[in-house]
């Protein structure tokens, strides 16, 4: 089954913190997103996500190629 993910505008929302890695070994957590399919409908999604702007914030680290279309 293909994860359904949203992004949400408010970190409270979220069920994971996500950072845009440069470096594949950089990855951490990764698979709990890598795959999905992003949904619009908060109704739709199965995971609710928020892009942090520093890694230390971050529960997930992603290369921008893996993340979710």
């Amino acid at each position: 089954m293909v994860k359904r993910i949203i992004i949400v505008e408010h970190e409270k929302d979220a069920d994971y913190k996500v950072f845009f890695c440069d470096k594949e070994y950089q990855q951490r957590n990764h698979h709990l997103i890598a795959g999905g399919k992003l949904v619009v409908s908060k109704a739709h999604a199965d995971v609710k996500i928020i892009i942090v702007e520093h890694s230390f914030l971050a529960d997930i680290q992603i290369l921008r190629t893996n993340f979710p279309e």
